[in-house]
């Protein structure tokens, strides 16, 4: 028996074999393309994200610290309203025991009047019309001989005899002239009284 000899062309396998990988080649270039393009996007879209959170957070510590000073100044006011209520309210059980700065005006005639300053019962100073040239400085320098700090709660009454000499003519800036003593006194109150 006679072997035949069998020739085989695989040139159309291998020219489909080829197309195919061609084909898988040319998906993947276009799918990595999109892969590439989609990573990039997220990228982008991170790094935006991460600016704006570097933002939000600067503005945050920015807002934070103010906020941290507006605490701070509040707490200021009530430690500062917690020292003048009790000053005050030891300014009022002063007052209550009648330990009360008594500004006690005496008039001869409009331009001869004495005016004797009182803690309580004792005379702590006296201003006179010879002497006075301004009643409000006067005031403060007897406030600050006898020893009163600037931020001492000081009650005060202004009080003058209607029946005296003159006293229906008080010059009308004493009273005003005595309360400005809270420009330098910031807690000094000042009341009329007219006998």
């Amino acid at each position: 028996m006679k072997r035949r000899k069998i020739s085989l062309d695989f040139t159309a396998l291998l020219d489909i074999t080829m197309i195919i990988l061609f084909f898988f080649l040319i998906n993947f270039k276009f799918s990595s393309d999109e892969v590439k393009a989609e990573a990039a996007a997220q990228i982008e879209e991170a790094a935006a994200q991460s600016e704006q959170l570097e933002a939000d957070r600067r503005q945050f510590e920015e807002e934070k610290a103010e906020w941290q000073k507006e605490a701070e100044r509040e707490m200021e006011k009530l430690r500062e309203a917690d020292k003048n209520a009790a000053d005050n309210a030891e300014a009022l059980m002063n007052f209550q025991k009648g330990m009360v700065l008594k500004i006690d005006l005496s008039m001869k005639n409009r331009d001869d009047w004495d005016i004797t300053v009182l803690n309580g019962n004792t005379v702590i100073g006296e201003v006179s019309s010879e002497n006075c040239t301004d009643l409000k400085n006067e005031i403060i320098t007897v406030l600050y001989n006898n020893g009163f700090k600037k931020d001492d709660v000081i009650i005060a009454v202004f009080m003058y005899d209607l029946h005296d000499n003159g006293s229906g003519h008080i010059p009308e800036d004493f009273l005003p002239q005595i309360k400005d003593v809270n420009g330098v006194y910031e807690k000094f109150y000042c009341a009329e009284i007219r006998k």
